[in-house]
């Protein structure tokens, strides 16, 4: 697929200077910079797949990491990497040019950190915390929620090594709110997330179930089976479950009671925890496999056939489809000298496959629509104004008449005007 409309503000963010992404950022989104930063050279290239590439990096990293931890449940561990391998939301994430896929990375690097430091309460894995941490605060603000619940997993302890602990858990937070933190009072009086609805009961099952199945019917159902695998993990494995409760639990009712408030909760603002439901999912199903041999092992492929569903469905990704369809009938159509115009807050939709890869120069040009942006192909005017915008709205032009018939889907629509000079 190419790039759909979150992706394509990624790659055109990431294009700008480095302080002219920084201001953007502060005034047109609500993330920190560095995955922008870090795509920077692969958005300059124009190709779909290689400002992906990051991302795919990142989450093939994650999964390596998680595989190399788990090995030691036994079967339980298998079970979860192969979870983890084929998750719809995994697949998804860890391919989409976005932030998620870092911090799945971040989020397992925290976690086995974490782990090896109530093993073995050294220096060592602290640092490997601190600067996972440092990486997630600037890559999305759910990094602040990661690191609060990874303070707390020294307790009340007054010895060096706890110290240690909260110092290379807190430091990460400081410099954040020292470099990045009066950028945010800015981003938040922009209000650019108000489409995220306020935390409901259905909202936080779905943002449990989802790394496991995306069928929202299923969600409390899948609730119920992961408050149970973490039952048999407490039982089991008791360092895991300390992990999983600061790692996972404590972060995500933090971003969900922050979510009565604002604009904020939704499931892949738990990207970094998307481990924890699939371990917990994973050591129910070795206890029912180790209890009902027979009865264990058709539940694993039922539960597998399931997984499977959403992963297939995360592939094929349907709106990202209608996507594909927009920008192959703009190369169809679009000729020297047209414009093509789109409502502001959509530019990057238009922007990226015609400015960026398409193959004649173009300029910005004023927009026929009412505070939208426009792009002219190079070439002798034609007056054709080809408008772009989602399906639902529909802006008209004094004085236009058609200059060729309707197209969209029920994501996007296109109109050719010819606007008179």
């Amino acid at each position: 697929h190419t790039l759909n409309f979150d992706e394509t503000f990624t790659a055109m963010a990431a294009r700008r200077p480095l302080g002219d992404l920084l201001d953007f950022l502060r005034h047109h989104d609500s993330h920190p910079p560095l995955d922008y930063l870090l795509r920077g050279p692969f958005a300059a290239t124009g190709s779909d797949v290689l400002v992906r590439l990051p991302s795919v990096v990142f989450s093939t990293a994650a999964l390596a990491v998680f595989a190399w931890w788990s090995r030691a449940w036994g079967r339980a561990g298998l079970l979860a990497t192969g979870l983890m391998a084929v998750s719809g939301f995994e697949v998804f994430y860890g391919r989409e040019a976005r932030m998620y896929a870092l911090m799945e990375l971040v989020g397992v690097v925290v976690a086995v950190g974490a782990y090896r430091w109530t093993i073995r309460r050294t220096t060592a894995p602290a640092a490997v915390v601190g600067c996972a941490l440092l990486v997630g605060v600037f890559t999305h603000v759910s990094g602040l929620l990661l690191a609060a619940g990874a303070f707390g997993l020294a307790g009340l302890a007054r010895d060096r090594a706890a110290w240690r602990w909260r110092v290379a858990t807190a430091a990460p937070v400081l410099l954040w709110a020292a470099a990045w933190g009066p950028s945010v009072l800015d981003q938040h009086r922009g209000a650019p997330v108000g489409w995220i609805p306020f935390t409901t009961p259905a909202g936080v099952a779905h943002a449990v179930a989802e790394p496991l199945l995306s069928r929202t019917s299923l969600a409390w159902l899948v609730v119920a089976a992961v408050v149970a695998g973490a039952v048999v993990v407490t039982r089991s494995e008791r360092r895991l479950a300390t992990v999983g409760l600061a790692c996972f639990v404590v972060p995500a009712a933090i971003a969900a009671v922050i979510g009565l408030f604002e604009h904020f909760f939704i499931a892949r603002t738990l990207a970094f925890g998307a481990w924890a439901p699939l371990a917990a999912i994973a050591f129910l199903l070795d206890a029912a496999v180790r209890r009902y041999r027979a009865l264990g092992v058709l539940v694993v492929a039922v539960v597998g056939v399931f997984v499977l569903s959403s992963t297939a469905q995360a592939l094929r990704n349907e709106p990202l489809g209608r996507i594909d369809a927009l920008t192959e009938y703009l190369h169809a159509e679009l000729r020297p000298g047209d414009v093509v115009s789109t409502p502001a807050w959509e530019r990057t939709l238009v922007e990226w496959p015609v400015a960026v890869q398409g193959d004649a120069p173009t300029r910005a040009v004023h927009s026929p629509l009412h505070a939208g942006f426009a792009l002219q192909l190079e070439g002798r005017a034609t007056g054709r104004v080809w408008i772009v915008e989602s399906a639902d709205d529909h802006e008209t032009v004094a004085g236009a008449r058609a200059c060729a018939r309707p197209w969209g889907n029920d994501a996007v629509q296109v109109h050719c005007l010819r606007v008179p000079s």
